[in-house]
């Protein structure tokens, strides 16, 4: 009798390390579909900051050059007022030398 009793013990600690495997069987693949879905996260987050850091990168060249133009610009309008401020310094000098 003590012989089954010891058995039936044996028996019931035996499930009751089964329930606990099963039981962490299931925290493993809850892990690692856990883990699984991270990763999707990260990939997309990745893949978004690089999308917008080229959208950036790209929006910074644009201005850049849109600066670099209107800088040129500049730069004309300025060497034709100088050369207007010229002619007219001249016609200037002209009429008065024909006034005298």
């Amino acid at each position: 009798t003590s012989l089954r009793s010891s058995l039936a013990a044996k028996e019931t600690d035996i499930r009751a390390l089964n329930e606990q495997l099963e039981s962490r069987k299931k925290q493993i693949a809850d892990s690692e579909q856990e883990m699984k879905q991270l990763s999707v996260v990260r990939d997309d987050l990745k893949s978004k900051i690089t999308s917008l850091t080229e959208s950036s990168r790209n929006e910074l060249k644009d201005k850049t050059q849109q600066i670099r133009s209107m800088q040129e610009e500049l730069l004309d309008l300025t060497r034709q007022n100088k050369s207007r401020a010229s002619q007219i310094s001249e016609q200037s000098k002209l009429l008065s030398l024909k006034s005298e």
